[in-house]
C-alpha cells in the first residue's frame, strides 16, 4: 500500500508523516516491491526475484 501511494506521487516524507514509518524503510520497500516490466509483458518485484534466487542455490 505504502509503495502504491509513493508510485503515485506522494511523498515518502509525506508517507512517513501520515503512517509513522521511517524515509528509510519506505525506500526499502519501494526497492523491493515495486513491479519490474519482464518481457513476456508481465511484473515481478526484486523481492520476488531475490526469493527465487536463494531457492536456486
Amino acid at each position: 500500500m505504502i509503495v502504491d501511494l509513493y508510485l503515485t506521487g506522494i511523498s515518502a516524507k509525506d508517507l512517513r508523516r501520515e503512517y509513522g514509518v521511517s524515509e528509510v524503510m519506505i525506500y526499502a520497500c519501494v526497492k523491493n516491491f515495486t513491479p519490474i516490466p519482464t518481457k513476456d509483458d508481465s511484473t515481478v518485484t526484486a523481492n520476488e526475484l531475490t526469493k527465487n534466487y536463494q531457492t536456486c542455490v
